[in-house]
């Protein structure tokens, strides 16, 4: 005897690509979402604004050992659906909020840094770090390269707060390192990474 085993699919923010999110009109579960035309195309998701914002507006600069300490699972989840609904944030752990954006990005249909690019730069035989650097972001689409700069910029004015916050480019790289970038198995994305994220590299 075989058992009918039936469900129900919710579409979920989490798993897409760059492309699709910067073209959703909305919320992935909204009844008004339509496709935008490229001219309309949102710069980054929404999604990785709201949860940045968050953190900004609620004192994550400041946070102790942020991305660092686990968030609370429930909450994580209550975030997701927040995202995926359109929904305001319940009040949650600045941890919690930042476990989703590590999330969010690890779940992205590809790494905003592919291990192609890495590769490509590295059998260019630059002479050194910052122009090795400086080769493999000019290889990033420009949503790529939006997004990239967008969360590293972000983490370069958490590092300014490291006085509170107990955070260095030693703790951070090591995470937004594996989300960000697909592994090019030369261990060359935690390098570029660290590069970028002190502030007298900039991104041009």
């Amino acid at each position: 005897q075989f058992i009918s085993v039936g469900g129900k699919y919710m579409k979920s923010c989490f798993g897409c690509s760059l492309d699709y999110l910067v073209t959703a009109s909305d919320p992935v579960r909204s009844n008004r979402l339509r496709t935008l035309p490229s001219n309309e195309a949102h710069k980054i998701p929404k999604e990785l604004w709201r949860i940045v914002d968050h953190l900004y507006r609620r004192g994550g600069l400041y946070e102790v050992e942020l991305f660092v300490t686990d968030g609370y699972p429930d909450e994580v989840k209550g975030i997701m659906e927040s995202l995926d609904c359109g929904e305001p944030f319940e009040k949650v752990s600045l941890h919690s909020m930042a476990e989703t954006l590590v999330r969010f990005l690890s779940s992205l249909e590809s790494r905003v840094f592919s291990a192609a690019i890495l590769k490509q730069a590295h059998h260019s035989k630059t002479e050194n770090l910052h122009s090795f650097c400086r080769l493999s972001l000019r290889q990033l689409n420009p949503l790529q390269y939006r997004v990239f700069t967008y969360v590293v910029s972000f983490i370069r004015e958490i590092l300014k707060h490291k006085e509170h916050n107990k955070l260095s480019v030693d703790l951070l790289a090591p995470v937004f390192a594996t989300c960000l970038f697909e592994d090019d198995g030369a261990g060359k994305a935690h390098l570029v990474l660290s590069h970028f994220l002190s502030p007298e590299n900039n991104f041009r």
